[in-house]
């Protein structure tokens, strides 16, 4: 596509659902083209978007829509986690018509499933973000690093990433999506397992033997992840060791914050996972097998 097309892409007015007003929710709807008319819906009562970055603070006040409007949207982001969709498939598939593309952006591997009995498939962008965030104790959220989004290949890729264009946010697509939805579940589930499981933030790293422990979580997703058929490089595990050195003491993860607010916590759509592939591949998943243990008797 030429970069005028992309550039009326950009310029053209689309009617952009987002679901899901957390973190990611947030960080995205203050992404999207001015241009665009934005409709907000939340399963909590939200009056503002606020997103700290580089001390810069950007604020945007909203008013939530009904599941129930007239409007015929072009685009519908959904930013919820795996344990919402149950709760919020009734209400999400008033808003799907036959026209409608769906950019589906959360941890997990059958990202599609849920909405593939609604929609022709074709028209379901996967995508995963890299955009570590936490709550702001002056309110809204705290971004860390430029966005990042991995799409899985889809007609509506160029379309997708035109309603970004003037952000900061990176994004591309990749046909091995299948591993990158891998590597993610990997970092996600060493991380905020960890974390969630011993109620602290990344200081925990300072000690040592929790770097050693982070680092078994880490190996025995990758082992997990190649048996599945993840093309996992050797590498893997000095990036993420080189990515959690580079954390601030005081960063968390998303599991951590669901945990610190008494919330469902995402172990199920992380080490969930590499225990449920484990078992289904004949391996030893020992120390993912204890933290959802651990976690599923937090949420209870």
């Amino acid at each position: 596509m030429t970069t005028r097309l992309l550039s009326d892409l950009a310029l053209a007015r689309m009617k952009i659902g987002i679901i899901g007003i957390g973190a990611i929710g947030s960080v995205l709807s203050l992404s999207l083209q001015e241009s665009n008319e934005l409709f907000y819906f939340n399963r909590s009562k939200r009056e503002k978007l606020s997103v700290e970055n580089s001390g810069v603070i950007e604020n945007r006040e909203i008013v939530l829509s009904d599941f129930n409007i007239r409007e015929k949207l072009d685009w519908l982001i959904i930013c919820i986690k795996e344990y919402h969709i149950e709760g919020a498939i009734q209400s999400i598939i008033k808003l799907i018509h036959p026209e409608i593309k769906i950019a589906v952006i959360r941890n997990g591997l059958d990202l599609k499933r849920p909405y593939i009995d609604y929609l022709d498939e074709e028209n379901i962008l996967e995508c995963i973000i890299d955009c570590p965030t936490q709550i702001n104790p002056n309110g809204g959220y705290i971004q860390y690093n430029v966005p990042r989004i991995l799409t899985s290949v889809n007609k509506n890729f160029k379309e997708f990433k035109a309603l970004f264009q003037k952000s900061r946010i990176e994004i591309n697509e990749t046909r091995d999506f299948h591993t990158e939805k891998w590597k993610k579940i990997i970092e996600s589930s060493s991380l905020g397992g960890l974390l969630s499981v011993m109620n602290d933030t990344c200081k925990v790293f300072q000690d040592v033997k929790t770097i050693e422990l982070y680092k078994k979580v880490v190996e025995e997703g990758i082992n997990v992840a190649i048996a599945d058929g993840a093309d996992i490089q050797h590498d893997f595990k000095d990036t993420l060791m080189n990515k959690l050195l580079t954390y601030p003491s005081t960063k968390g993860s998303s599991m951590l914050t669901d945990r610190i607010n008494g919330r469902p916590i995402e172990w199920n759509a992380k080490n969930g996972i590499i225990s449920r592939i484990g078992k289904q591949k004949g391996m030893k998943t020992d120390l993912n097998d204890l933290l959802c243990l651990l976690l599923r008797r937090i949420n209870v």
